[in-house]
């Protein structure tokens, strides 16, 4: 699985990656995709699973069943703030429909935003590190799962202006700003790791569904983002810590309203579970690292489908 990284060829000065072994049991989950970690490797199961490479995920024409058990070996990288910000921008040629952006009477306005938050980035990690800490900033925007009704044909560009919204559209957003940008981009649908259980097990309900960003970067492959500002179960991967490098910009103007801003994140909010419109999605990540293997891409660009699931 996995074919955006070559691990057999890893770069001799890389470190190891982290492997694990992670064994999932199903218990009201109906899906054709199989939830799986991030970066999977090889997936042991019985049923006639198969591996869609064009859209990376695991799938098959039924769906799961209670008790189903599988396991599925990951291999982590360690990534850094250094190694993605030296990546090459020689995308290969079969990652065009993920630089599609939905062409509206809004287009040329959403293109023009990411231009200006990523005012004085260098490079395609620094311009995303610009646009999650926009969208994270409280000061810009309000987590709330009551979004207030578009006014225009673009669902980014009044998400934009309303300002308002949960992990769909922080998700979405960021995933067409960075198309903009000409970086490829991918919305991808799962849970966050859920919560411990007595007996020791990770236990992941329809409550932890959530939808993230993952961009393309040669030589690491689908890198996850974290742009909604909910809680400490949506904190920002590691490897976006990092204070970004930009240039200085003459042009710029003294205060650009689409500047990237710091301030308080926002503050968790219990009765406002960060999920799709009406239940559960489709993968379980890993307790270190959000996960990453059902994504859309439809007609307005990305669409995430809710399904019902229960833990």
């Amino acid at each position: 699985l996995w074919p955006a990284r070559d691990l057999t060829n890893r770069p001799a000065q890389e470190a190891e990656p982290t492997v694990s072994v992670v064994t999932v049991q199903i218990e009201g989950l109906r899906e054709e995709h199989l939830p799986v970690p991030v970066m999977p490797r090889t997936v042991y199961a019985d049923d006639d699973w198969t591996y869609d490479a064009e859209r990376d995920e695991v799938v098959r024409g039924s769906t799961t069943q209670p008790g189903m058990q599988y396991s599925v070996r990951t291999e982590i990288l360690d990534l850094s703030a250094e190694s993605l910000r030296r990546s090459p921008t020689q995308y290969p040629a079969d990652l065009g429909q993920y630089l599609a952006v939905p062409q509206t009477s809004r287009t040329a306005d959403v293109a023009a935003t990411a231009a200006e938050i990523t005012a004085g980035a260098t490079n395609s990690y620094d311009q995303a590190l610009a646009l999650q800490s926009y969208l994270r900033n409280a000061q810009n925007f309000t987590y709330s799962t009551e979004v207030p009704a578009g006014g225009t044909d673009d669902e980014v560009w009044d998400f934009l202006g309303n300002k308002v919204g949960y992990c769909v559209q922080f998700g979405t957003a960021m995933t067409v700003l960075a198309r903009t940008l000409g970086i490829p981009a991918r919305l991808a649908v799962g849970f966050l790791p859920g919560t411990l259980g007595q007996d020791g097990d990770q236990v992941v309900t329809g409550r932890d569904s959530h939808a993230w960003p993952e961009l393309y970067f040669p030589g690491s492959g689908w890198v996850r983002f974290e742009p909604t500002p909910r809680s400490e179960q949506t904190t920002v991967p590691g490897y976006t810590e990092a204070p970004a490098e930009v240039a200085p910009d003459p042009a710029a103007s003294a205060a650009p309203s689409a500047a990237p801003s710091t301030g308080p994140l926002l503050p968790e909010d219990p009765s406002n579970p960060d999920r799709g419109a009406d239940g559960a999605l489709t993968e379980v990540p890993a307790r270190a690292e959000v996960a990453a293997g059902h994504h859309v891409d439809r007609a307005l660009g990305i669409v995430v489908a809710a399904r019902q699931a229960v833990r």
